[in-house]
């Protein structure tokens, strides 16, 4: 099932990706820091050993490629650290050359060195929940089973050229790299930081638009424009977050612009529709939620077990109700 969100006028591609997001208010487009309400903080920066806080690490990283939403809607996947690359008439070598000139920001150069740590890194931690990303890679079974301590499929030929090895043809490959598992890494700040990497900002780095200079537990977070960015800066300079559990708070904050942005799908459908498509009707944005809902069946029990209970659990759910009656019919499913 795919929710949509309903999203406002948006300040910079790089808070598209990172920061659920609402309506607007005009006034924000005045000044250049941006004030928005999360619902609840996240744990951690590290994408390794998280799959579910991306918002932070979709700013202040960056991947090899991108999905870039549309004025239209739209998505299209483009190239971001990546420069140009090519794939072998087999489909099992991809040669990558990386974009000239990138930094992290500390200053420290981004090199093919760093892409090869990260997907070691993803493969080889102990704790890492992302291996499923590299998988494909030549190797990779070898890296998680211990038996090795290098990526077969990775080669780094100098600074800004790699290639990469799959065990089998895999046409999905490119747009993995896009996803924020996929965020690259410095190794230098990576193995510097220790086990404060992910926790502490000062010590979690990346090349992306934004740097991550304040984080408040369960309170507030502050994101800074990034001086060392290789891509256009942002218009927003400066993003505020506010951690606000509470619905109705963030609702009565955003009318009283205290904040900017407001993800309506976090506020009650009935509000929802009495206000915010009436007040606000000319601010709200549709767009599609990188998220997805599922019931998951425990096939080795009865009568789960046979697979025509399955099918007709899976004809039995009747996904426009959930859509119209929760979500006030904002929002499309797969089938």
């Amino acid at each position: 099932m795919k929710r949509r969100r309903l999203l406002g006028t948006l300040l910079s591609t790089a808070i598209l990706a990172g920061i659920a997001l609402g309506s607007m208010n005009a006034a924000a487009e005045e000044v250049k820091t941006l004030h928005v309400a999360w619902t609840a903080d996240m744990q951690t920066m590290d994408v390794h050993k998280t799959s579910s806080n991306y918002c932070i690490p979709l700013c202040i990283f960056d991947r090899l490629f991108e999905i870039q939403l549309n004025d239209d809607g739209t998505t299209e996947l483009v190239n971001s650290l990546v420069e140009d690359y090519t794939i072998s008439e087999d489909g099992l070598t991809y040669d990558f050359t990386l974009r000239d000139g990138v930094k992290f920001s500390d200053g420290t150069p981004l090199t093919a060195k760093d892409v090869e740590f990260t997907f070691t890194r993803m493969l080889a931690l102990d704790d890492s929940v992302q291996t499923d990303f590299a998988a494909a890679i030549a190797g990779a079974d070898e890296l998680m089973e211990g038996t090795a301590d290098t990526l077969a499929g990775f080669e780094v030929k100098d600074d800004l050229h790699f290639t990469v090895t799959l065990s089998e043809p895999f046409a999905g490959y490119i747009y993995q790299l896009a996803t924020a598992s996929c965020s690259i890494m410095s190794q230098k700040n990576v193995e510097e930081a220790g086990d404060d990497f992910g926790l502490d900002p000062a010590k979690t780095i990346g090349s992306g638009p934004y740097v991550l200079t304040e984080w408040n537990l369960n309170d507030s977070l502050v994101l800074e424009a990034n001086p060392e960015y290789w891509g256009e800066q942002p218009s927003a300079q400066r993003v505020e977050i506010e951690i606000i559990p509470e619905a109705d708070t963030r609702s009565q904050k955003f009318q009283s612009g205290e904040i900017d942005i407001l993800d309506c799908d976090s506020i009650d459908s009935a509000v929802v529709d009495s206000i915010y498509r009436t007040m606000y009707a000319d601010q709200i944005v549709p767009a599609n939620r990188l998220a997805i809902t599922y019931l998951a069946l425990n096939e080795n029990v009865e009568p789960l077990n046979d697979v025509r209970v399955r099918q007709a659990i899976q004809m039995a759910i009747n996904r426009q109700d959930i859509l119209d009656y929760i979500y006030s019919g904002d929002g499309s499913h797969g089938c």
